[in-house]
């Protein structure tokens, strides 16, 4: 009913849909408190996804470069994790931004791996693109770590290089995660200097809108904001695209108002729990293995215990289970065990997800290039685990066992 009455309102009319302006603002100034912005004049833009937020964030990074050192016929490169979004690329390839990328491997623990960061910087580099929550896996890219990095780099240089964190699905779990408090990616970073999410993923608005917040005024060079003034009223903006509907902007608003904080709590850390025992059930059959954050512990040895949850309020943790997991995506990754491989060697991921989709489930399958051992690809599946797809895991459960049976013959 909300999208519905909405659908045709144009977000570029200001002055006609004023109400709708109001909410966009609002909606604005709640993300810039939650992701831990001190400004008393948040600065943002809701944009067609996040695709046109990434392209936007770099485009300023890039004019600010070129502003600050009055050079504007240089080639610059901008500084991206291989387990970035296709839209973080196509920004480089569109904009004549040279990408440097920085591999993410089973090694690094699927995330940014920052010992190869100091080797791609240069007094040309215009920033550096960080990911919450991998599309390929659901980690969270070690942004503070990172962002020590770049403070030393600026230390030895005098190169001052920003962050922006793409947390199209990040931005809306990772601050209403069990042990939120502990989890530090924000705007509370110094060099984090604008943030991006999409409202339709977890932000759980409609299709589509994503929203790009600026730490402040100053970090959006003012000869990108252009004027217009033949719709009724006088505008400044900042975007790629100018007419489209004000339905999601406003479903955004009335899911803040609805949900709330507690809400959005409760929401995400049921998918957070939901997703850890999925996988948890999946590794006990012994056909597969997990490589998303839920299910990596401090009983693995490869992260700190700071990485921990380890709240007396979280359910998980409390009753004595391994805990939440890392911070993550409510994602379940998994590829067959070794095991299993040894066992059956004819069956492939390709045949379980084709079966799998001739049931009715559409499961992605695709492969982690080069993230294995000496460069090896890792052949996985990914389930997302939504609001409106969480009731529906004991049925993909029971589907992809007789799934396995089936190419099996067991």
């Amino acid at each position: 009913m909300v999208a519905a009455s909405n659908l045709q309102k144009n977000q570029a009319c200001v002055e006609e849909y004023s109400t709708v302006t109001r909410y966009r603002e609002k909606c604005i100034s709640f993300l810039s408190n939650l992701w831990g912005n001190p400004s008393e004049e948040p600065l943002g833009s809701a944009t067609s996804g996040s695709s046109e937020a990434i392209m936007l964030a770099g485009l300023a990074m890039k004019r600010s470069w070129q502003e600050r050192n009055g050079c504007f016929d240089r080639r610059l490169n901008v500084i991206i994790g291989s387990n970035a979004h296709a839209c973080v690329f196509k920004f480089a390839a569109y904009f004549e931004v040279e990408p440097r990328i920085v591999p993410v491997t089973e090694k690094s623990n699927y995330v940014f791996d920052v010992d190869y960061l100091e080797e791609t910087l240069d007094c040309q580099t215009i920033g550096v693109f960080l990911t919450l929550g991998s599309t390929f896996t659901g980690h969270y890219d070690p942004v503070a770590v990172v962002a020590g990095h770049l403070d030393d780099h600026e230390a030895r240089t005098g190169n001052n290089i920003p962050i922006h964190v793409d947390a199209a699905s990040g931005g809306f779990v990772a601050p209403f995660a069990p042990g939120r408090e502990h989890i530090v990616w924000d705007f509370r970073i110094r060099r984090v200097l604008s943030i991006n999410a999409s409202g339709h993923k977890f932000g759980m608005s409609s299709c589509a809108v994503g929203w790009l917040i600026w730490r402040d005024r100053a970090c959006l060079p003012s000869s990108l904001l252009v004027e217009s003034s033949y719709l009724r009223g006088a505008q400044t903006a900042f975007s790629l695209s100018f007419s489209r509907s004000a339905a999601p902007v406003v479903v955004q608003y009335f899911k803040f108002l609805s949900l709330g904080m507690d809400g959005y709590v409760e929401k995400i850390t049921s998918l957070l729990l939901t997703a850890g025992s999925f996988g948890r059930q999946l590794e006990r059959t012994g056909y597969f293995t997990c490589v998303g954050p839920v299910l990596q512990s401090a009983e693995t040895g490869k992260y700190s215990d700071s990485y921990w949850c380890n709240s007396s309020k979280c359910q998980s943790c409390s009753t004595g289970d391994k805990g939440c997991g890392l911070p993550g995506l409510p994602v379940v990754v998994f590829t067959f065990s070794a095991a299993f491989r040894h066992r059956h060697p004819y069956v492939t991921l390709t045949d379980v997800g084709d079966r799998m989709f001739e049931r009715g489930f559409s499961i992605p399958h695709y492969l982690l290039q080069g993230s294995g051992d000496n460069g090896s690809d890792i052949e996985v599946l990914r389930i997302v685990i939504r609001e409106d797809t969480r009731r529906e895991v004991d049925t993909a459960y029971a589907h992809l066992m007789e799934t396995v049976k089936d190419l099996t013959g067991t």
